[in-house]
């Protein structure tokens, strides 16, 4: 490996670059001084209106993540039903998220369910889901929950989702 033979190859053609871009500025600094002025005042104000794209950009950024935040707060305390994108369906009390998407669930149970026998309710008490494994967040219907007679439910588990 000859890395020094390479960087000075490179160096060289800078060098030439930086003398021909040089020698005819020079000639023509008078003129170019107005011009570059001109540049300038553009250039400021290209500036400007990026720097007002991108604070548009940020503040529609932060609505969409408030959007986000604000349909989960108003599950807060309430049941809920969560399907993961491993297939199990989980349901419990929301006590709180972040802006993973990261879920803390209270009185947790996990509802497994099979074509032969009567739908399960595992428990799981306090439980925590990863923001990255969520596939649906829902409120669950608690007068229809209720009705539920779960020795009677029968199904197929839900398969997991594929990328």
């Amino acid at each position: 490996m000859n890395f020094g033979r390479r960087n000075r190859g490179l160096a060289s053609i800078s060098k030439s670059k930086m003398a021909s871009s040089s020698s005819s500025s020079s000639s023509s600094s008078s003129s170019s001084s107005v011009a570059d002025a001109d540049a300038d005042a553009d250039a400021g104000g290209r500036r400007e209106a990026n720097g007002r794209a991108q604070q548009r950009d940020r503040e529609e950024r932060s609505r969409e993540v408030e959007g986000g935040a604000f349909l989960l707060s108003s599950l807060l305390s309430l049941r809920v039903s969560i399907l993961t994108n491993d297939g199990r369906n989980v349901i419990g009390k929301l006590r709180g998220f972040d802006k993973n998407t990261n879920i803390i669930l209270e009185s947790a149970h996990e509802r497994v369910y099979h074509p032969d026998a009567a739908m399960e309710q595992l428990p799981l008490g306090l439980y925590v889901i990863r923001g990255d494994n969520i596939a649906v967040v829902g409120k669950l219907d608690e007068a229809l929950d209720n009705a539920l007679d779960a020795d009677s439910v029968r199904g197929w588990p839900v398969p997991p989702v594929m990328y």
